[in-house]
């Protein structure tokens, strides 16, 4: 059966329709986004707030690390002449800084650690001294022994020719 158009009056009722429809659709598709670009608001202002507290809670963080970097940095190198020395250790130490007070601690260290090994530096010395003398005497002894040996050898040849 063909298909018959229907009467003009339900066809301008249906165009009505669509374009009520289509309105309908642009309005909510309007709404939708305005919706959506309010969210997105909303969520990229959350963002900021997000990154500027994550910014003031790692600041100290950061500037810590810096500060850190430049303090390893100063102390690589520890040596301290004795002037300077002096100079930090006649300060009070809440006056000096923590490179200076590191400073004057590894001083103190390294010079007790100088001082015992000068100190054992002459020992060793004054022992190997005596060991060299006690060595010379020992050899004088021996070289005595050996004479007295000799000796009392020929004393015995003597005596047994005697004797007999």
């Amino acid at each position: 059966a063909p298909v018959l158009p229907p009467p003009s009056s339900d066809l301008s009722s249906l165009q009505r329709e669509v374009l009520d429809l289509r309105l309908k659709l642009a309005t909510q598709n309007a709404a939708f986004e305005r919706t959506l670009k309010n969210q997105m608001d909303l969520n990229a202002e959350e963002v900021t707030k997000l990154k500027t507290e994550q910014e003031r809670r790692m600041g100290p963080f950061i500037r810590a690390a810096a500060d850190l970097s430049v303090l390893r940095d100063q102390l690589r190198d520890l040596s301290l002449s004795e002037d300077l020395y002096f100079e930090l250790r006649g300060r009070g130490e809440d006056e000096l800084s923590l490179r200076e007070w590191v400073l004057v601690r590894v001083y103190e260290t390294v010079r007790g650690y100088k001082e015992r090994v000068a100190s054992q530096s002459r020992e060793l010395e004054m022992l190997r001294e005596n060991t060299a003398l006690a060595q010379d005497r020992l050899d004088q002894c021996k070289r005595q022994l050996t004479h007295a040996q000799v000796s009392l050898e020929g004393v015995k040849e003597d005596s047994s020719r005697q004797i007999e």
